[in-house]
């Protein structure tokens, strides 16, 4: 089985279509669980939320934070395997099945999975200049650019987005993870405990 994690705040506009995609989208031979966070929502995510069937939901009478949100679905999940999958369209749930493929075939234990990449089969600009996603703010855009750069090398890695709303990971790894941080600055705390990963 597969658990999607997936936190969520202020994402009215995007959740519905989100979670319809991740409850078509067919992983072979794997079931699926759908975790779904919401994390203190003000806009009406929550009550939308509550209205979905087929879900595992946990709600936050306050928002805590993206790290907070990821350690109580982690904690929750059940899967062999573990997707993280952000609430906004910036990311497509028909791609699980690249992102599980190294690790069903045991090439890895972890996967990151890439805006820039993809973008770049594409033939899309990818460079430090030119915003991977349209709907992105230039300054958080650049921010993750410099941060993937530093994880690299502190982590001595080589992945291309260490700020990915795709972090595909085995059971055996998952319970080796202790999430710490309430918000953002998870990703390299996640980072750490995951070790040396593909992406």
């Amino acid at each position: 089985m597969v658990s999607i994690i997936i936190p969520v705040y202020n994402e009215v506009k995007t959740i519905k279509s989100l979670l319809s995609c991740v409850k078509k989208v067919q992983i072979k031979d794997l079931r699926k669980e759908i975790i779904v966070i919401n994390d203190g929502s003000t806009d009406g995510s929550g009550k939308i939320l509550r209205g979905i069937k087929g879900i595992t939901l946990i709600n936050f009478s306050r928002n805590k934070g993206k790290g907070a949100a990821m350690a109580a679905g982690l904690a929750k999940s059940k899967g062999d395997f573990i997707i993280t999958q952000d609430a906004d369209l910036e990311y497509d749930p028909n791609q699980y099945g690249d992102l599980l493929r190294p690790l069903l075939t045991r090439k890895s234990e972890v996967v990151y999975g890439s805006r820039y990449l993809y973008l770049k089969k594409k033939h899309i600009n990818v460079s430090w200049f030119h915003k991977a996603h349209p709907g992105s703010y230039y300054l958080s855009y650049l921010g993750a650019r410099f941060l993937t750069q530093v994880t690299n090398f502190l982590y001595q890695t080589n992945i291309t987005d260490e700020a990915t709303g795709y972090k595909v990971f085995t059971r055996k790894v998952a319970n080796q993870i202790i999430i710490e941080s309430k918000r953002f600055n998870f990703c390299p705390e996640f980072m750490q405990g995951t070790g040396n990963g593909k992406g």
